[in-house]
Parts: C-alpha cells; structure tokens; sequence
C-alpha cells in the first residue's frame, strides 16, 4: 500500500492507487484544503489517514474528523503522537520520558491505552481552555511558543 504525504501534486499519482495512506502533519488539520484534496479522489480508492501528532486545539481537529468521516465513513484515521511532541513540553514530558527510560522502555516502543488516550485528551482540553486568542503558527513548536505562555 502506497503512503504519500498531503500535498495537492500528488493527487493525481495517489488517486489511480486502490488503497492509500496519507501522512498528515498535524498543523494540517484546520485546513479546509485537505478536504478539498480528499474530495478529488474517486470513491474506489480506498483511504486511510495517519496523522502525526495532534492539532492542539480539539475543535478544529474534530470539526476535521468530523468532515473525513462524512466523506469517508469506512476511512480508518489513525493519530501518533511523541513524548517529544511540544505539547508535551507543556506537561512536563521530559520527567515522563526520563522515567520510562528507567523503567527499560526503548525509544521506539509504541505506548497505547485507554488511560493515556483519555490523559492527553484531557490535557488538550486544558491547554484550549488556556487560550484567549489563537495565534497561527507553522508548526506545533511555534504554536505552543506562540498561544501557551507557561506550564499549563
């Protein structure tokens, strides 16, 4: 199965495969662009969506989630996220990380559970209940620095 990353030249190549997966940047998110983009593809190509990291704010990622399924209703949409990601930067991660390594984690292993999910949704909301005024930014790094101004 082919993977490509969004972007609008593509479309073209990525639209004549069967099935594809798009790698998504999470600063993609809010864009309706996307949606334009995905809209282009025939309805027998089958897609799946891997975000990498999430889009801060809970409300345009899920107003997003929202249009892929209602264009999409069989597209899995899968989201990764980092210890290193900046949002984490605002939760302390670094203690975190330092902790997993002692506790014989590798830098590659995959963390997945209910408890961790419902944690960093929880910590989304906190960081949107924080912000006032969003401020764009081009990446999450320059969001953070941008839109939360201490240790939420």
């Amino acid at each position: 199965m082919p993977y490509y990353k969004i972007s609008s030249d593509l479309v073209g190549e990525a639209s004549q495969q069967n099935k594809v997966v798009f790698l998504c940047d999470a600063d993609q998110i809010p864009s309706s662009s996307l949606i334009d983009l995905i809209k282009k593809f025939n309805t027998r190509t089958k897609v799946s969506f891997f975000f990498v990291g999430h889009y801060p704010l809970p409300a345009k990622e899920n107003s997003l989630i929202q249009k892929l399924d209602t264009t999409f209703p069989q597209c899995p949409i899968t989201f990764c996220s980092s210890l290193d990601d900046p949002c984490f930067e605002a939760f302390g991660s670094k203690n975190i990380i330092g902790m997993m390594e002692k506790m014989g984690m590798k830098e590659d292993e995959v963390i997945e559970h209910a408890m961790v999910s419902a944690a960093m949704k929880r910590a989304r909301e906190k960081v949107a209940e924080s912000i006032t005024k969003e401020i764009s930014a081009h990446s999450e790094a320059e969001w953070f620095r941008l839109n939360v101004k201490k240790s939420v």
